[in-house]
């Protein structure tokens, strides 16, 4: 059951952080990056992730299901970050089973298959993208960071 809510929760933040390759589409028909997808306007890119983060702001925080609650979404032309709580009460060994399976090489490998190689601007810019996790407390979990050096050692292991 908690492989399944973390897969889960890897395809909604895949299809809230990111609108499949249209990100991509869309930077370069605005002239925001090259062919080769790196940025050429960096303030227009700003604008961009600004504008994004006021729609995704007027539809936070998202419950998913019974027991994950998106909080937040935020970018920008070299950051991203997702905020998510568990919303039901965890036993102390399911924490840290939780924390295990956040952790892990298999979730890291599929959140970079998911959420980061999809988006070649992402690769081309070495944006930074962290999820942050916490429990229906409110207390820090753990967190995922993704980076080009990040994903190339965890799908390279």
């Amino acid at each position: 059951m908690k492989i399944a809510l973390l897969t889960a929760l890897v395809i909604l933040i895949s299809s809230v952080a990111h609108a499949e390759s249209e990100i991509d589409e869309t930077l370069k028909s605005m002239d925001i990056i090259d062919e080769n997808y790196v940025y050429i306007n960096t303030a227009l890119a700003a604008d961009f992730f600004r504008f994004l983060n006021d729609e995704q702001a007027q539809s936070s925080p998202k419950s998913t299901n019974k027991s994950i609650k998106i909080e937040s979404v935020e970018m920008t032309p070299y950051f991203g970050h997702t905020s998510t709580t568990y919303t039901v009460p965890l036993t102390a060994n399911e924490k840290s089973q939780l924390i295990q399976d956040l952790s892990s090489v298999e979730m890291l490998q599929n959140f970079c298959v998911a959420t980061f190689i999809p988006y070649k601007y992402m690769a081309a810019n070495n944006v930074t993208f962290s999820y942050l996790y916490y429990d229906q407390d409110g207390q820090p979990l753990t967190s995922i960071i993704m980076n080009n050096d990040t994903c190339h050692d965890a799908l390279n292991q």
